[in-house]
This record gives C-alpha cells, sequence and structure tokens, in this order.
C-alpha cells in the first residue's frame, strides 16, 4: 500500500512538474512559421495490412504499400527503436507508385507483440525480418533498408539466413551501426545503464497500471512535451523540427510500454560485422547524418572503410534521417531499385493536399 501511495504522489508530481515545463520551456522551442515537413501523420497511399506469426509467438504486424505486378520492384523496410513501420511514411509517398513497399512493426513496437519469452534478441529481430521477406514478399529479387536498430535488424538477417541475402539485390542502412567499436566505452555503457532499469519497470507495472496513475500518465502524453522537443533537438541537430519531435513521441506512445528497455540487452556488445561483410558483395549505402547523436557519423565511416560501400553524408540532419531529410534518403532507395523518384508529395502544414 506504501508503495502505491508513493507512486501515486510522483505520478501527480510528474504531471505537475509537466505543466511547469510547459510553460517555462514553451515559446523558446517551437520556431515560427510551418514544418518543413508537413503532417508527419498523413501518408497519402493506402496499405494492405496483415499479421504475420513470427517467430518466438512474435504477431508481427505489416503494412504492403504499392502496385501487386510481376516484376514490380520490391522495397522492405526495417523501423529503428521505438518506432513503427509508418516512420518510412515520405519514402511510401514518394515510391509506392512504382514499387512494391513491405513495412512492418519490430517486436514490441507499434501493433506488433512481444515474444512469448520477452526477450528481445538480435536474433529474434533478424529472424523475425526473415519472416515477413518469406511470407510477405513476392518471389524475386528485393531491396532491404534499415533505420538505426532496423539496420542492426538487416545485418543479422543477411548473416543467419542465406536466402533472405540470395534475394537481396541492394542494401540501404540509414543512421545505423555494425558495431560499437568506434566509440565502445561511451556506447556500451549507456546501452548497460538503460538495461538495468527494465527490472525496474517491470516490478513497478502492477502500479503503474492503476486507473488513477493511467489518468495522470494520459494528461502527460495527451500533447507533446517541450522536454520531449529539448531531447530531440540534441539527437536532429540544426534542422530540428519540432513536428519531427512530436511524430516521434506518437509513434513512441504507440508502442508496448516495455519498447523503451526491450531492445537495449540486444545491443549490448553489437558485432554484426560479418552481416556487413555480407551486405557488401552486393550495391550497399549507407547514409548518415552529421549531427547524429545516438549512432554518431564516426560508426559510419568505420564501415564504410570496411565495404568501399557508398557514403551519403548529410549536413546538418540528427538520427532519423528518413524523416528530417526525406528526399535525399528516397533518391537513395529509388537509385537501388532502378526506378525515378516520384514526385514530392504536395501537402500542407496539416496533411491537406496543396
Amino acid at each position: 500500500m506504501a508503495v502505491g501511495r508513493v507512486l501515486l504522489t510522483a505520478a501527480a508530481g510528474v504531471v505537475a512538474g509537466f505543466a511547469v515545463e510547459r510553460a517555462v520551456v514553451r515559446g523558446r522551442l517551437v520556431p515560427p512559421g510551418p514544418s518543413h515537413v508537413g503532417d508527419l501523420t498523413a501518408v497519402e497511399v493506402d496499405g494492405t495490412r496483415r499479421t504475420v506469426h513470427g517467430p518466438g509467438g512474435v504477431e508481427v504486424a505489416v503494412e504492403v504499400f504499392g502496385p501487386d505486378r510481376p516484376g514490380t520492384p520490391q522495397l522492405v523496410l526495417s523501423h529503428g527503436w521505438l518506432c513503427t513501420g509508418r516512420v518510412w511514411h515520405e519514402q511510401i509517398d514518394r515510391l509506392a507508385d512504382r514499387v512494391r513497399i513491405i513495412t512492418y512493426d519490430q517486436p514490441l513496437h507499434g501493433g506488433s507483440s512481444p515474444p512469448h519469452d520477452g526477450e528481445v534478441t538480435l536474433d529474434l529481430l533478424g529472424d523475425v525480418l526473415a519472416t515477413v521477406v518469406r511470407e510477405v514478399a513476392a518471389p524475386g529479387p528485393l531491396v532491404l533498408a534499415g533505420h538505426s536498430l532496423g539496420g542492426m535488424s538487416v545485418l543479422n538477417a543477411l548473416r543467419r539466413h542465406p536466402d533472405v541475402a540470395d534475394r537481396t539485390t541492394g542494401v540501404v542502412l540509414v543512421s545505423t551501426a555494425s558495431s560499437a567499436k568506434g566509440r565502445p566505452r561511451r556506447l556500451e555503457l549507456g546501452i548497460r545503464r538503460a538495461a538495468q532499469l527494465r527490472g525496474v519497470v517491470r516490478k513497478l507495472n502492477p502500479w503503474l497500471r492503476r486507473s488513477s496513475v493511467l489518468r495522470a500518465v494520459d494528461r502527460l502524453v495527451a500533447h507533446p512535451s517541450d522536454l520531449t522537443f529539448l531531447i530531440a533537438r540534441g539527437s536532429q541537430g540544426e534542422r530540428f523540427d519540432p513536428h519531427v519531435a512530436a511524430h516521434g513521441h506518437e509513434m513512441f506512445f504507440a508502442s508496448s510500454s516495455d519498447a523503451l528497455f526491450g531492445p537495449l540487452p540486444a545491443l549490448l556488445g553489437l558485432d554484426e560485422d560479418a552481416g556487413l561483410a555480407i551486405a557488401a558483395r552486393r550495391p550497399l549505402t549507407l547514409v548518415v547524418g552529421t549531427e547524429d547523436r545516438l549512432t554518431p557519423e564516426s560508426l559510419t565511416h568505420r564501415m564504410a572503410r570496411r565495404t568501399g560501400a557508398e557514403l551519403v553524408v548529410l549536413d546538418g540532419v540528427g538520427h532519423v534521417a528518413l524523416v528530417e531529410a526525406p528526399e535525399e534518403v528516397a533518391g537513395v532507395l529509388a537509385r537501388h531499385l532502378g526506378v525515378q523518384l516520384g514526385p514530392r508529395p504536395r501537402r500542407g502544414v496539416h496533411g491537406e493536399v496543396a
């Protein structure tokens, strides 16, 4: 009972702190004028949704866009930590009129369930991606692309699933890494510390699910916090857009609460250099922003030196390059697919067709 009262008091304090934080910081973070990326929740192309039974009991939420005709180029997109498949919405808008695009939600994220044993490993993520390819992709070649944690999933799938590697005619890795060796101490210590908190969150979960606490949390997340914007600015660089932070906020709260800590142990001792070597046997492009704080540019340069891959460095762009620099990322994908890039979606600030 005492623990419950402490948690309720803490929740009330968080809500109060949130209100103060908004009052103090509001107006200093949100620049005047419209977002340069428009309404990130609007995807103009309709997708077909389905659920795939994946490894470890994971129910994988999949969405397929574009024409279903023989010979149509195929693209499979793997998203990063605390995102969903819809983080690729700008690339979907530009390519889905001529490319069959498959997106899916990683375990614990979006509409996908956790594994039965609750353990999220890189092997599980690679197995999920391989299952999506086998169950959803049409026969024939395809291009694989991954952002952040999704890029690591791509490398794992290529290393451990030869049938997927044999079908892959091109690979695009955005803001990711094959190893933490570039900055091992800083990266691994941060991951270990976050992973330790996972057990604490699980122990508190029964109390956190009380209706009174949930109402407080609902108030907390009803509108994206300015503190969220401050954190996002730290990873997005000079072209920071608060609308990008708001979109990331929405994707995070569309996922299981365990998505915050569940995948982190999978990154301990990250070593997918063998998968990177397999990726380099076909056309490979590495994309990174100069202001990426989460997977720093140095890690991408390390991969480029090991493979001789095409390197695309986006000046002033942070970790979510596919949202911050959508045209450039879409152009890289189009080149790998052998298609012309479609027109930029003509959307206004709120997603209406201009």
